[in-house]
Parts: C-alpha cells; structure tokens; sequence
C-alpha cells in the first residue's frame, strides 16, 4: 500500500498543496515551522478522522478560512481507493471512493496508518488518558464495531453526566436506563481492550526480549478502572459493574459525574 496523491487546502499553514509520490521510502527536509509535521499529521487526520496532535479540530483549519479539505489516492492490493475530508465548524464530512459516509465506522479502515513520534514517550511517563487514547486509535482502524461501541458509549456517558448534574430533578428511571446502557458498551469496550493488549503483550514482550538479549522480561497489562479481570466473560462484567454502580450511586449524585468504566 502506498499514497499516490495527496493534497490538502486550507489544512494548518497550507493554503492549498498537490503532491505526488511513487513507492518507496520518502523524507520531507526542510527548515522548523515549514510544515513537515503538518504533512503527515494529514494523513493520519485523513485515515482516523482525528489529530494525533490536538482534540480540537478548528486548530486544523487555517487560520482566515471556515474549512479544510484533505484528499488522497492510495494505491491497496484491491486496487486505488480515494479518500476525501472535510472539516468546517459544523463538523466533518467523508468520502471514499467519491460516496459521503454517514457514520466514521463506515470510513475508517480503509487507510491504515502507524505514526511514531516523540510524544510517544508520553505513552510511559504521561496519564492513562494517553494510553487509552493509543488504544483507541489503534483499535478504531481495525475494529468498526469497537468504534461503534466507543461512539454510543460517549453518547450515554454525556447523557449520564447530564442527568447526575440535575440532583433536584434526579429522575431514578432514567438513570438506571443510562446505566445499563453505558455498562452494555462500556463491556463492549474493555473486552476489545484486553485482547488489544494481549496481543500487544506478546509482540512486544518478544521485541523486548531481542532487544535486551533476554536479561529482562516486558509486560504490558490493561487495567481498567472496574475491578475487572482478563478471562472474564461479558455476564461477569457486567455483574462486576451493576455491583460497583450500586457501591457509588451516591457518589456520583454528590460530585454529578460518572466515575467509573472505560472512559
């Protein structure tokens, strides 16, 4: 898989730019603040429909223009896909092969990409905030369904959280419809993240093993916040998070927030 064309209007400092490539390694050379990092930062935005770099999409638009447009041919082993992006205020718009997709779920995946940068560190020393944010962006490329999960599960979460706030209206049926949803995806989620990790532990723990000629041994282990366990079945979790729900319902009125699953 390769890019062919990849051109951008209106994307960080590019008014509009065109560039095509042939197979092969490429390296983009030039002096600080000129733009490399904005050129693949495009492509990662183009395949994941988000910055590796930034959670707010307006930093992506140019600064005097309303909207930004990011346009690729890849040539895969089924032939050349084209991949479309736009980003205006009033959110984001795709399209692959010429045809706008309504749901992300239905877009990404069709151009994987895997960035290495310096902030990558952080993926150590930083907050579990990152980590899951790797995991998600990881996972979001190969698994539309765990997008798909992903995407409820914030939906209800930011419902929940409306809910907690209202403690003078605190409606009791509604609360406990938002639980068992969020609990429903939010099982979806972790058991996509144990397997994530799984894998991950044993590549890893083999490179790490090469690297080290076998005087260490790495282990990468995914705990969620939930007292949950790799093995479990989906009945398990969600009983584990009922029990812990009920153990701070009034917790949660008290602060009006969510504090507990995958989020």
């Amino acid at each position: 898989m390769h890019v062919k064309v990849l051109s951008l209007k209106d994307y960080r400092n590019y008014e509009a730019l065109t560039l095509r490539f042939e197979p092969g390694v490429h390296l983009f050379i030039g002096e600080n603040a000129q733009g490399k990092t904005n050129l693949l930062e495009s492509l990662v935005f183009l395949s994941l429909c988000r910055s590796y770099r930034t959670s707010k999409d307006k930093e992506l638009i140019r600064w005097g223009s309303n909207r930004s447009f990011v346009y690729a041919e890849v040539e895969k082993m089924t032939g050349t896909v084209t991949l479309e992006l736009q980003l205006a205020a009033g959110g984001k718009k795709v399209k692959l092969n010429g045809l706008e997709r309504r749901r992300l779920s239905e877009y990404i995946g069709a151009f994987n990409v895997v960035i290495f940068a310096p902030e990558d560190l952080d993926l150590i020393k930083g907050s579990p905030t990152i980590r899951r944010r790797f995991i998600d962006l990881e996972l979001g490329q190969i698994s539309p369904s765990y997008l798909y999960h992903t995407g409820q599960y914030q939906k209800v979460l930011s419902q929940r959280n409306a809910l907690l706030k209202e403690f003078s209206s605190f409606q009791e049926h509604l609360y406990d419809i938002f639980t068992h949803k969020l609990i429903e995806h939010g099982v979806k989620i972790c058991q996509k993240r144990f397997q994530f990790v799984r894998k991950l532990n044993q590549w890893a723990a083999q490179i790490h093993s090469q690297i080290t000629q076998g005087r260490e041994e790495l282990l990468i282990r995914y705990q969620p916040s939930a007292p949950l366990e790799e093995g479990m079945d989906e009945a398990d979790m969600f009983a584990s998070f009922v029990q812990q729900f009920a153990a701070i319902k009034e917790k949660e009125r008290e602060r009006g927030t969510t504090l507990l699953g995958p989020h």
